[in-house]
């Protein structure tokens, strides 16, 4: 019954009691009319009472009751059903009045009878009830656990590296698990680790030799790769799906049975078995994810130490230039990984060559020669932008998965094929770019432009499978995104986004969605400001350099010197405080403020979006001491003349 239906009932209770009664004065028709507003079950009785003395006039004692006594049996729901319970048990007492005691108690058990049913029904709902709250509770949390589990794909493929280990650890060596599954004594669960080991030692045991436990699987390490094989291939080997649905059964039971026995036996010499039918395709050797020529391949499963690092994407701090230590192409590394973590590569039925052709086109369109807009600025933006979609956006409203999917595909293409020159550069040069674009936001157009003709291309389209109201979504949030990274429009959106906020807008607000997710990928974009101040410091560095270096092009040009790429007359610690104070801190703290302001998931306290704010202020305190020491004559920051990063590594690799 909703509200409306419930103040009536009231009412009228009051009414007919009234009508049946016309011996009250206005003060007792205010009480009654208060009783029956404040307790719906005191105005069903009042209704229940009325129309059995109307029909019943001038009761005696004996009637009145037995007309109380029909108000003691509870019924928990007003219900129509309810008041004509109480009638007809109103009624079948009145005509029993004249019968013997006998058939007056028989009667009076059925009622009490049926009133312990409805009190036991309304029991067994709160138990019901409750169970299902201990459900929702459990499988929260059932959430929860998974989404801080580490990635499933990375620990098979650490997994894998231990196999590939023991290998290479016992050579031409016959390698065999052992025939009986051994239980340990100490432990009592059911499910035995699976031992690896040489068949020398196996054979060897009588002695006091230790046994090499390097290369024992647990039976969670064996589930882990029957899960892979079974439902995701692209987490051993990236190859088209093929055509035929694979025997999910028989490939279970191969994979069993190929990983607890290890090898097959041919003649003296032993060879592991690592091939997998899915119907009917062998995959490449483990360890290689390499599909066709040009396509560059994932080097997690080969380097335990790269996997450790990405398993760290999802902090605001995350070290993307910590990458550089151990991989060439970090675009690609990040971006293999978070399609993956974030469940993107599944959910929007992403082919895997497709994805990984769609990688290496991103990772090679970035210009190597660039000290900051370059892949490893790509990867960084991606990095950030996973954590405030977690922290961020996130917890705002009811994020659309294609909007997850649009905002990583932007961050990872916001900035490719840069040239390391600036808007301004560009339209004063005539350049062809700005010529295309009519000067307005040229670079912008042209990472945007550039993102879908590689995602055009058949072996990179990984959005084939989008329906068309997806697709469309899909091309308003990239394009748009990216557009709002252009700092020449810089204030334009922040208003825009700060106005909203203010005003206290929904999230479900259409405008206002897009809104936020411009305003999420521009803080990405300019996150290094809130990173700790050792980041910080050297993004500082690179992006300098890289204006430096067009301030040199365009004093060689004979152009006019933008003012910020000056290496004469710029001071890094004046140009950072400028920076951070216009730019980073008014737009990170209206981020923090819609975040507090529309979080639905925890205490407004206790939210990790305001690291970044925090950083700010100490980096500026650095900036601000490190200006005084320039002034000084002793300042602390000095730039080096080290090459590009990603150019410096690629030489090195070469």
């Amino acid at each position: 019954m909703n509200i409306s239906q419930t103040t009536i009932y009231r009412y009228f209770s009051v009414w007919i009691f009234i009508f049946n009664f016309d011996l009250f004065s206005h003060a007792k028709a205010i009480i009654l009319l208060s009783l029956a507003y404040f307790n719906i079950k005191f105005a069903e009785n009042l209704i229940t009472y009325s129309l059995i003395y109307f029909t019943t006039p001038n009761p005696s004692i004996f009637e009145i009751g037995l007309i109380l006594s029909t108000f003691l049996f509870p019924l928990e729901e007003i219900e129509p059903k309810a008041l004509t319970f109480k009638l007809i048990l109103w009624f079948l007492l009145k005509t029993t009045c004249n019968r013997n005691i006998i058939e007056l108690s028989i009667l009076i058990i059925i009622v009490s009878v049926y009133s312990l049913y409805q009190n036991s029904s309304h029991h067994a709902k709160s138990e019901l009830h409750t169970k299902l709250e201990e459900l929702q509770v459990e499988l929260a949390a059932s959430k929860e656990r998974e989404q801080n589990k580490p990635n499933l794909s990375m620990r098979v493929r650490r997994i894998i590296k231990k196999l590939k280990l023991m290998q290479e650890t016992n050579g031409t060596k016959s390698v065999s698990s052992q025939d009986s599954v051994e239980y340990t004594q100490e432990r009592k669960d059911t499910d035995p680790d699976i031992k690896f080991l040489s068949h020398d030692r196996i054979n060897n045991t009588e002695g006091n030799e230790p046994l090499d436990t390097r290369f024992w699987l647990s039976s969670e390490e064996i589930k882990d790769i029957i899960y892979n094989l079974v439902t995701t291939e692209t987490a051993l080997w990236p190859q088209s799906r093929p055509k035929e649905e694979p025997d999910v059964a028989n490939v279970s039971l191969e994979a069993k049975r190929r990983y607890t026995q290890a090898v097959a036996y041919t003649g003296q010499n032993s060879e592991a078995i690592f091939k997998a039918q899915r119907a009917s395709i062998k995959p490449p050797s483990l360890g290689s994810t390499r599909v066709s020529f040009g396509v560059m391949r994932s080097t997690v499963e080969e380097n335990e130490d790269l996997g450790g690092h990405l398993e760290k994407i999802g902090m605001w701090d995350f070290d993307t230039l910590g990458l550089l230590e151990l991989t060439d192409k970090p675009a690609f590394e990040v971006g293999f990984y978070v399609f993956e973590t974030l469940g993107l590569t599944e959910e929007f039925h992403i082919d895997s060559h497709k994805l990984l052709s769609f990688l290496t086109d991103v990772e090679r369109s970035y210009n190597a020669t660039n000290y900051y807009h370059n892949a490893l600025h790509s990867a960084d933006v991606t990095a950030s932008t996973v954590f405030l979609i977690r922290e961020g956006v996130g917890r705002c409203g009811n994020l659309l998965s294609i909007d997850v999917f649009s905002l990583i595909v932007a961050a990872l293409c916001h900035d490719i094929g840069h040239p390391g020159f600036n808007n301004a550069f560009l339209v004063a040069k005539d350049d062809k770019l700005a010529l295309k674009y009519n000067d307005q936001s040229v670079l912008e157009n042209m990472h945007s432009c550039s993102t879908f003709k590689i995602l055009r291309s058949d072996d990179c389209n990984i959005i084939d499978r989008l329906s068309r109201a997806d697709y469309l979504r899909f091309r308003k949030v990239v394009i748009m995104s990216i557009l709002a990274t252009d700092l020449q429009r810089h204030y334009d959106v922040l208003n825009e986004f700060k106005t909203s906020v203010k005003a206290h807008t929904k999230y479900e607000d259409e405008k206002f969605r897009i809104l936020a997710l411009q305003a999420t990928l521009k803080c990405a974009d300019i996150g290094h400001g809130s990173k700790k101040l050792d980041l910080h410091k050297i993004w500082s560095g690179l992006i300098t350099k890289e204006f430096f270096r067009q301030g040199d092009t365009e004093r060689q040009k004979g152009m006019t010197v933008t003012p910020l790429c000056d290496r004469n007359n710029i001071v890094v610690s004046r140009s950072q405080m400028g920076f951070l104070n216009f730019l980073a801190k008014p737009l990170f703290e209206c981020y923090e403020e819609f975040v507090v302001s529309n979080n639905e998931e925890q205490d407004k306290d206790d939210l990790e979006i305001k690291i970044c704010t925090k950083n700010i202020f100490n980096n500026l305190a650095y900036w601000e001491e490190e200006a005084q020491r320039y002034d000084e004559g002793r300042p602390e920051y000095l730039l080096d003349d080290s090459p590009p990063p990603l150019l410096k590594k690629k030489l090195q690799n070469a």
